[in-house]
């Protein structure tokens, strides 16, 4: 099982706040975006086909990253 903290994080500073893009094995699962005003939210692709399909506030303690099978023999 992959841990949040064992995920490549990619800073990106703008104007209007702070992006960070969370990837496992080059393949960006979440968006965790801080505006310079308002609230954090996350973006995350909870199917796995690229897509930042699902937005929600925060983050619990018993969050697990989205995990696929990428090949199956």
């Amino acid at each position: 099982m992959q841990r949040l903290e064992e995920a490549d994080i990619t800073l990106i500073e703008r104007r209007d706040g702070l992006i960070r893009e969370y990837r496992f094995g080059g393949r960006l699962f979440m968006v965790e975006v801080i505006p310079r005003y308002g609230r954090p939210y996350y973006l995350l692709d909870t199917t796995g086909d690229g897509m930042l399909d699902t937005r929600r506030p925060g983050l619990g303690p018993d969050f697990v990253p989205p995990q696929w099978i990428l090949f199956t023999w």
